[in-house]
């Protein structure tokens, strides 16, 4: 996604209002039929996929051993994939649709939704294939080569060098001549709401650790991605320290003092939407900022492991 949009913004040299950006986007990234079979003009490929369109075809041919109940059910996904896939064409009129509707900002990201849909048709399909070919093992092969044959043809590039995210997606900065439209952050609307209201400070915000009240030394500053330490010296009673990154739940920031004990700061968000500290009087020490991720994520990723653990041992249970 950010590809396409840094595309946009670099083919309009003036920057439109928010409105007309978001009509813009909606008219200029259509597709077109041949682009959900191949896809020749986009930095994407947008393919319904060969894996899907086989199955949604065996689904076809199995249509009359199918009961009633899930002939209604295909029915209706086959109907709500179709009015995804024709939401995102040309020949929809998606830029007079609802404001509301308007902020998918790209007509082609109602494919998700159609893929979604489609899937469960083409799953029904590759069930009954499988269920009733008598040599499944033959089944299993004659798909799989069929599916990498059409997935080899309709490759249009293949990764020579390992995935490279910072590589691959240059940091662009925010100044005052970037207006609403950025290459990264897209119009800025998922801003938290007090950084998205101090844009104009966000644009002219140096990179460093600013000392919003009292006074502090700050120097040996070093910042990587998520990763930020300083050394601050002559620290007043009650001093707050802005740090360069806009606030958002899951930074920690520890603080040791010259004597080695250390101490956990409490982030807060400043007025004008980036995370701040608030530090005692201290003569000198050590501060590590780093992004550790909330208690609800670390939380989730326990349900997981605990989830697919249970699944696992039901599962051996049941064969046992």
């Amino acid at each position: 996604m950010p590809l396409l949009e840094h595309k946009f913004a670099t083919e309009y040299e003036v920057f439109l209002p928010e409105r007309m950006y978001k009509e813009s986007t909606l008219t200029h990234f259509k597709l077109s039929i041949s682009d959900l079979f191949f896809t020749e003009n986009f930095d994407l490929n947008f393919h319904i996929g060969g894996a899907i369109l086989i199955g949604m075809g065996l689904t076809f041919l199995y249509r009359k051993k199918l009961p009633k109940n899930q002939k209604e059910t295909l029915r209706i996904f086959l109907i709500f994939g179709s009015i995804a896939i024709l939401m995102t064409l040309k020949i929809f009129p998606f830029e007079h649709m609802p404001s509301i509707l308007k902020m998918i900002q790209f007509p082609w990201r109602m494919m998700e939704f159609a893929t979604f849909f489609f899937s469960v048709i083409a799953g029904f399909g590759f069930a009954y294939f499988m269920n009733h070919t008598n040599k499944k093992e033959i089944g299993v092969v004659i798909f799989v080569m069929i599916y990498l044959c059409i997935s080899l043809i309709g490759a249009k590039r293949s990764i020579q060098t390992p995935f490279n995210e910072e590589k691959y997606l240059q940091p662009v900065p925010v100044t005052p001549s970037t207006g609403r439209v950025h290459a990264g952050c897209a119009t800025f609307e998922y801003l938290p709401k007090k950084a998205f209201q101090n844009r104009e400070y966000i644009e002219q915000r140096s990179p460093n650790v600013n000392v919003l009240e009292g006074n502090a030394i700050i120097s040996h500053m070093q910042k990587e991605n998520t990763n930020l330490s300083f050394t601050i010296e002559q620290v007043e009673e009650n001093t707050k320290l802005e740090l360069p990154y806009i606030y958002y739940l899951g930074y920690q920031a520890k603080l040791e003092k010259e004597d080695g004990t250390k101490q956990t700061l409490k982030i807060e968000e400043s007025e004008n939407g980036f995370c701040m500290v608030n530090v005692a009087d201290v003569e000198k020490g050590t501060i590590q900022v780093t992004y550790t991720g909330t208690i609800l994520m670390k939380i989730s990723y326990i349900l997981v492991l605990v989830g697919i653990g249970t699944m696992i041992y039901l599962k051996r249970k049941k064969l046992t």
